[in-house]
């Protein structure tokens, strides 16, 4: 059974995350645009599966082409491993649009420093290289 995380749990947690998610009080919030409103909805619906599968639902509001996200563990009162689990799941089968993960772009003459913060997990295959 899951457990609410503690702060330094859900700071570790949120290194594997892109900058398109916070925590806000008890909720994990992301924030996604999409080219249109039909791109916006069929990503709710191809989720909407796995959330299903994992008997976890995220609170989503959709206007158009924009979708935010709050995930949180009802019935523990708080996040848990099972809201990064989801949102890890999304993010293996590809659902989430890759600019959305890009949380730092490096010119090829910054290659040296692009290879050192990955090193030193400052990044966490969060970044592209522009030539």
């Amino acid at each position: 059974m899951s457990k609410v995380l503690s702060k330094d749990e859900l700071n570790k947690n949120m290194d594997f995350l892109s900058k398109s998610w916070s925590i806000e009080g008890l909720y994990l919030k992301g924030s996604y645009s999409f080219n249109n409103f039909d791109n916006a909805f069929s990503f709710m619906k191809e989720v909407a599966i796995k959330c299903e599968e994992m008997n976890h639902h995220p609170k989503w509001t959709n206007v158009y082409n924009k979708l935010d996200i709050e995930l949180y563990t009802h019935d523990l009162g708080g996040i848990t491993e099972k809201d990064f689990e989801l949102f890890l799941r999304w993010y293996e089968e590809g659902k989430f649009p890759l600019d959305k993960m890009i949380t730092k772009r490096y010119s090829l003459a910054q290659i040296n420093e692009a290879c050192h913060d990955l090193e030193s997990g400052e990044i966490f295959g969060r970044a592209i290289l522009e030539y």
